[in-house]
């Protein structure tokens, strides 16, 4: 689950949060008071979801690999799991970067410029 720390810090430095969470878990991300909220377990979702300049991402896998592809070109891409080996040569305007997983406001600034 999304933390709070996490959305605060991210809200703290005037990025618009979008919790990526499954479907069974979306009331609960509402509650943290994100600016809106994707199942990323709903296939349909994800495809109709709109472009944004930033994903962080850290479920990675086939997840990592729909959400890359709702990345304005010239956007950033962060994950901390497995990114799909095709992810990079099909989104070429992306900046790819791993990151750790341990809270740091520092790299969430980062990472956001």
């Amino acid at each position: 689950m999304l933390g709070v720390r996490r959305v605060h810090t991210a809200k703290k430095i005037g990025a618009q949060v979008i919790a990526g969470v499954r479907s069974k878990e979306q009331n609960d991300a509402r509650s943290l008071g994100v600016s809106d909220v994707l199942a990323i377990d709903d296939d349909k979702a994800i495809e109709k979801f709109h472009l944004v300049d930033a994903i962080a991402d850290t479920v990675g896998g086939d997840v990592a690999g729909k959400l890359i592809s709702k990345i304005k070109q010239g956007g950033s891409f962060g994950y901390t799991s497995v990114l799909p080996e095709s992810a990079t040569a099909r989104n070429p305007t992306v900046k790819i970067t791993r990151v750790g997983a341990r809270p740091d406001p520092s790299k969430v600034r980062e990472f956001c410029r």
